[in-house]
């Protein structure tokens, strides 16, 4: 089954919110570091593996690897014991993981823009073309306050067989249910 891709966005949000504490802490060398950024590892995994990103996890479960062995004084590119400066050692792959984990939310945060606003792009295009062709009336587009009226306007536009091919596509990227999230946001832009 697919995700509301906008629950995608609102998770990766959170995380991204939660690696910014993690930076203040580690920039404060806060004792409470490791625990925490390894719980933040495994909360990434996680959803990752919630998703169905196998990339993602892996690239994640990589990253919680190599900082497990730089916490057990070895040096995680070079595989050799350390004697001295362990703790100094852990510090720097913290860094590495942390700066690795913001690329990947990023990037990932960055795909579901994207297939947000191709699917937003599209329904405007619908809508703007319904308007002109006077499939919808101006008093339509003003009553509609609820997700039931969204829902309905959208039934009767799917009627149109080029409009029903248009919901195919945008059911490739984007759920039923972001469908009419987006097409709430086109007409609220539309009425504003």
């Amino acid at each position: 089954m697919k995700t509301l891709i906008h629950y995608k966005l609102q998770r990766i949000e959170e995380l991204i919110n939660k690696l910014l504490v993690l930076n203040k802490l580690y920039i404060s060398r806060s004792f409470t570091f490791d625990t925490e950024l390894l719980s933040f590892m495994e909360e990434c995994e996680t959803l990752f593996e919630q998703l169905g990103e196998n990339s993602n996890k892996s690239k994640v479960s990589q990253l919680t690897v190599y900082f497990e062995i730089a916490k057990k004084g070895v040096n995680p590119l070079t595989l050799e014991k350390l004697r001295t400066g362990k703790r100094e050692n852990s510090w720097i792959a913290a860094f590495h993981v942390l700066d690795n984990m913001s690329t990947i939310l990023q990037d990932s945060i960055d795909k579901i823009e994207f297939e947000l606003n191709q699917s937003r792009e599209l329904i405007e295009q619908v809508v703007l073309s319904a308007i002109q062709s006077k499939m919808i009336s101006e008093s339509e587009i003003k009553e509609l306050s609820k997700q039931e009226s969204l829902q309905m306007l959208w039934k009767k536009l799917t009627d149109n067989e080029q409009v029903k091919l248009v919901e195919r596509k945008l059911k490739l990227t984007v759920t039923q249910d972001d469908i009419f999230i987006l097409l709430d946001k086109v007409f609220t832009k539309i009425n504003a």
